[in-house]
């Protein structure tokens, strides 16, 4: 396996993987997110032929997906521009939470993961919006 990521707090937990090839984009450090962003680590990750994405987000509305940091919209918008199945991966409490940076409108995602604590009258409205909704055990 491959896992291409931004951010250090996932990059550490890819590092321990056995049998996993990691590639962390760098760039400039953002303390905000933990994370590095640079035009070509962008470019970088438009080279990679990526499978599958997980993409994380910070609010989730009807709208679609956003995020606190405006140094992630054009990474999370370049990796979701090019895999077969694409991933949206929130615990529950970003459900009805608009940050300022939007990134993805929902039907850009297959899936939208989440956790049991998502409380039902906002799991079905959320159900009928577009990608299934899965809830991790």
């Amino acid at each position: 396996m491959t896992i291409v990521c931004y951010p250090i707090n996932v990059a550490r937990i890819a590092a321990r993987r056995p049998n996993t090839q990691l590639i962390l984009l760098g760039g400039v450090y953002h303390a905000s997110s933990d994370s590095f962003s640079s035009p070509a680590s962008l470019a970088e990750l438009e080279q990679i032929g990526l499978s599958k994405a997980f993409i994380s987000a910070g609010g989730v509305e009807a709208r679609g997906a956003s995020c606190s940091n405006f140094h992630e919209v054009a990474i999370k918008r370049t990796a979701l521009a090019s895999p077969r199945r694409s991933f949206l991966v929130v615990d529950s409490s970003k459900f009805g939470q608009a940050r300022p940076a939007f990134f993805a409108g929902l039907r850009q995602f297959e899936r939208i993961v989440t956790d049991r604590s998502m409380r039902p009258a906002m799991r079905r409205r959320f159900a009928r919006m577009g990608p299934r909704l899965d809830v991790a055990a």
